[in-house]
């Protein structure tokens, strides 16, 4: 899958799941995580990798509803991954209306570019946090070390 979660935190439970091929050759899934993180409960965690044609919508319009049915509404959770989609695309509008708030239109500056890593010049890579959790930093660390720089938040409980 090609999908990692690393933590100093304790994972007090995990597991990943698959997306559907929507008419593609190249499998994508998702994982997830419980962890204690401070708050009153454990945050959630889900990452993955949606299809990476950005002109292909409808295999990111199949894979988003699985990744929603497997969220199912539970607080304390972040959603992150390599989206392939930009803010304007079908597919991010149906995280926005299913709950989630994106972390970089909530505590970040600039256009988010993350992509490519040596001349960023779209905002494919994502962090969403649901409404109890609030945005309280978030930055792209500038590196070479992948063809996409990467996003960094500090993300707490809502006051």
């Amino acid at each position: 899958m090609g999908n990692a979660i690393l933590t100093r935190n304790l994972i007090v439970e995990h597991g990943s799941g698959e997306l559907p091929l929507a008419n593609t050759l190249l499998g994508r899934g998702y994982i997830w995580a419980r962890i204690e993180a401070g708050g009153p409960r454990p945050m959630l965690f889900i990452n993955t990798h949606l299809h990476h044609i950005e002109e292909e919508h409808e295999p990111r319009l199949a894979q988003v509803p699985v990744l929603l049915d497997f969220w199912n509404g539970s607080t304390s959770t972040v959603l992150v991954g390599d989206l392939n989609s930009t803010p304007d695309f079908p597919e991010m509008k149906l995280i926005a209306e299913a709950g989630f708030v994106d972390s970089w239109a909530e505590a970040g500056s600039g256009d988010g570019f993350t992509f490519s890593s040596d001349g960023p010049f779209e905002r494919i890579d994502w962090i969403w946090h649901t409404p109890d959790l609030a945005a309280l930093e978030i930055r792209i660390p500038p590196t070479t070390a992948s063809d996409h720089l990467p996003l960094r938040a500090v993300v707490d409980e809502a006051r």
